[in-house]
């Protein structure tokens, strides 16, 4: 699932990037690099939010996030150089929860 949702992010495909997590309440996605870059701490809970956040920041006009130089370490990991509306961060995520059928329900991006 990992080269899944990068290559979702890469793309900048709001509509793949949410079709990688698992469709319930629980799902969350947390990104602490975004305050490095002078942003607030990004914080999703739920498919939905997903869903409403990835569709505003991958077809934001000012590119408010996109990846770079991505490159896979394990079934769970993955760094790439994270922009944040011009600001880069050099990134890690992991994915820290998979549901039954395989999909994410946790994922998390760290600066590393």
């Amino acid at each position: 699932m990992i080269r899944s949702l990068i290559a979702a992010l890469k793309e900048e495909d709001p509509k793949k990037t949410v079709s990688c997590f698992e469709d319930s309440f629980k799902t969350e996605y947390i990104d602490y690099c975004s305050a490095l870059a002078g942003q607030k701490t990004v914080y999703l809970r739920g498919k939905n939010a997903l869903s409403l956040f990835f569709e505003d920041v991958l077809y934001d006009m000012n590119r408010f996030f996109y990846i770079s130089e991505e490159e896979i370490e394990d079934d769970r990991n993955a760094t790439f150089f994270a922009c944040y509306r011009g600001k880069y961060v050099l990134a890690r995520l992991t994915i820290e929860g998979l549901s039954e059928n395989g999909k994410i329900s946790k994922a998390v991006i760290r600066p590393v």
